[in-house]
């Protein structure tokens, strides 16, 4: 397993490292630096999702926290953006943390992704009314380039390489988590909630553990996404933001490490392809999520894997058949 992830790591930061030298359309490479950013939210989120079963809709609120923490920490007290992009994931982990030991504890699968709705639709109503912080429905804009002490991301190619390189540490420490002790023991949670908790596990500190991982993925890619487009409004950070990381998740597969770049790469090009339907966000969210429930249940990452085994397996099966060897031989 360990050498198959190691595989499995080095093709991923191959193919990365390569987009940019075939890739020279901007407009395209903007895109691919967009659909970083949501890919390492997804990455987070399918590790609450797919590991310890709970639902969240309110990754948009961890979002935007990362993005507007970092973003007036930078603009308004001269913060280097690399330590305001750590301040804003300090700040999110401790409203996760706040928020998931009361709902995490006492709430069911449904009434916490109703809960984390609301706290979405709360953090998008105090970015409006807070307009003096916040700049209230314009938003802020003039966020320097991420920097890290002398080094500048200007430009499309620098900040790909940035953020998939973020991806990229995140996809692997995802793949530690979800292969260690913690992974097991969320998995047994997800399995078998009562079950795990006969055996002397905390389920209710393990869950809020790994909701609060997931939201600072959530916050390291708001603020990336802030320095990347040097403005922020609370549009960007709404419902149909939350729900379009639901739907990311499920695409990709619930549950694969790698399944949340799938999902969130997947969905955040597609409106490069059906420019037509870009009016039609949710409905075309809804549909494809409705699509990969009924008939993909895996995800996309599943069928993969699936198909891929059964040839396989097939291929196996062919090659230790001695009828099959013998009749070869025959023939010719």
């Amino acid at each position: 397993m360990r050498r198959r992830n190691l595989v499995g790591a080095v093709i991923g930061i191959a193919v990365v490292g390569v987009i940019p030298v075939f890739v020279r359309d901007e407009y395209t490479l903007g895109f691919l630096v967009l659909a970083g950013t949501v890919s390492l939210v997804v990455t987070g989120l399918n590790l609450l999702v797919g590991h310890a079963g709970q639902l969240s809709l309110g990754h948009g609120g961890f979002y935007a926290i990362g993005a507007y923490v970092s973003t007036i920490l930078t603009i308004r007290f001269g913060v280097s953006p690399v330590l305001a992009l750590i301040a804003a994931a300090v700040v999110t982990g401790l409203v996760a943390l706040i928020l998931g030991i009361p709902l995490l504890r006492a709430l069911t699968q449904f009434h916490l992704a109703v809960a984390t709705l609301i706290f979405v639709m709360l953090v998008n109503a105090i970015l409006i009314v807070g307009d003096s912080w916040t700049g209230g429905f314009t938003g802020i804009q003039g966020q320097p380039p991420f920097s890290i002490g002398p080094i500048v991301f200007n430009g499309d190619v620098a900040n790909y390489y940035l953020v998939w390189g973020v991806v990229v540490l995140g996809v692997l420490f995802a793949a530690g988590l979800s292969n260690s002790q913690a992974g097991r023991v969320l998995r047994a949670i997800q399995g078998d909630e009562m079950g795990a908790q006969s055996l002397g596990m905390d389920v209710a500190w393990e869950k809020v553990k790994v909701f609060v991982i997931s939201a600072v993925y959530a916050s390291v890619a708001g603020s990336l996404l802030a320095h990347y487009q040097h403005s922020v409004t609370p549009a960007q950070f709404g419902v149909s933001t939350s729900l379009e990381f639901m739907t990311m998740v499920f695409l990709g597969g619930k549950g694969s490490v790698i399944g949340g770049v799938v999902g969130g790469s997947f969905i955040k090009l597609l409106p490069q392809f059906t420019e037509f339907m870009k009016n039609y966000r949710l409905l075309v969210d809804g549909l494809i999520l409705t699509v990969v429930l009924l008939f993909m249940p895996q995800g996309v990452v599943g069928v993969i894997k699936g198909g891929w085994e059964r040839l396989l397996h097939a291929l196996k099966t062919e090659g230790s058949n001695p009828k099959a060897s013998k009749a070869a031989g025959g023939d010719r």
